[in-house]
């Protein structure tokens, strides 16, 4: 459940903010499980952040995603690919798992709360109707603070 009031990723009255880096807080962490990727598996989380400042507070961004791959029967494990799992539980101080054992996965009543950084962005492409596309993503940087309790 996301806070604030614009929902995540959505137009409300054509809010856009401006692309830069924002201190928000963390709302919440959208799973999507089992994604194939070739011959690999993963999941992919989605952490929701709240823009805590300026002009565009309350409004709620997504993560484009952050993947994490794992061990599961019948797909390849390499865990060098979850460099960028890794790189995202450093920054919120999370168990990142080793060469030999795979990470574990987020616990959202963990990180729910957390007040940090993120560089906010535009993701744009053209859709198959041929109508240009554009929506805010945004990209953890730090940990300001974790939850205070």
């Amino acid at each position: 459940m996301t806070s604030g009031p614009f929902p995540a990723n959505t137009p409300q009255n054509n809010i856009k903010p401006v692309p830069g880096e924002y201190e928000a807080r963390i709302v919440d962490v959208e799973t999507i499980q089992d994604v194939r990727c070739g011959q690999h598996i993963a999941d992919i989380y989605k952490i929701h952040y709240d823009i805590e400042e300026g002009d565009f507070k309350g409004f709620v961004v997504k993560d484009n995603g952050v993947f994490r791959y794992k061990e599961k029967d019948g797909f390849m494990y390499e865990p060098k690919r979850n460099w960028g799992y890794a790189r995202f539980c450093e920054l919120l101080r999370l168990p990142k798992g080793s060469k030999t054992t795979p990470p574990p996965a987020v616990n959202k009543n963990k990180v729910n709360g957390y007040i940090v950084r993120i560089d906010l962005s535009y993701k744009t492409f053209v859709n198959e109707l041929g109508t240009q596309v554009s929506y805010p993503i945004a990209k953890l940087i730090k940990l300001l603070s974790e939850v205070p309790f």
